[in-house]
């Protein structure tokens, strides 16, 4: 699907040259601390989603009969999810602006600028 996506064929895309720059652009992705940091964050999210898909508040311990999980917790868990939500989007948006800012663009191109033809 994502070579449909992409426009690219089979040989386009196991084309050598092709799949060392994109392992280029995967390693200067990495050695950015601010990307790896958003990516990092990025997961934890993913985590705490696969927690809340998992949390059944009906769950007792078959030992003791008393629920594992109490609503009143999750309620908790679940008010704070807006500022976990607000967090990354201001990540995103600082790691945008430090790759806007370090990003320098060659032969006077001015970035948005589509001369017409």
């Amino acid at each position: 699907m994502a070579l449909k996506d992409a426009h690219m064929t089979d040989e386009e895309f196991n084309n050598p040259e092709f799949r060392a720059a994109c392992r280029k652009f995967k390693s200067i992705q990495e050695s950015t601390r601010s990307i790896r940091l958003l990516h990092a964050a990025q997961d934890t999210v993913d985590k705490f989603i696969d927690y809340f898909h998992n949390i059944d508040p009906e769950e007792r311990d078959l030992q003791t009969g008393k629920p594992i999980f109490k609503v009143k917790d999750i309620m908790a868990e679940i008010s704070s999810l807006s500022k976990v939500q607000d967090e990354l989007t201001t990540l995103e948006s600082m790691v945008k602006k430090e790759m806007a800012e370090s990003s320098t663009l060659r032969g006077g191109y001015q970035d948005g600028y589509t001369p017409n033809f």
